[in-house]
């Protein structure tokens, strides 16, 4: 759903996975929450099933 353009979130091809490195200094987000909020602002919200982040896996209804 998302990928990554000049290190920010942005909207992109439909894709069954999107992986970002977070570690990442050039990221933008800088906190968790941040993260998901982007990645549900900057998306179709029903094409967002689950995130992942360190492990923790974050539904969204």
């Amino acid at each position: 759903v998302l990928n990554i353009k000049n290190w920010k979130i942005a909207e992109g091809l439909k894709v069954n996975l999107t992986l970002i490195n977070i570690e990442n200094t050039k990221f933008t987000p800088l906190s968790k929450k941040n993260i998901v909020q982007n990645i549900v602002m900057y998306s179709e919200p029903y094409d967002v099933k689950h995130i992942i982040i360190k492990g923790k896996k974050y539904t969204i209804h």
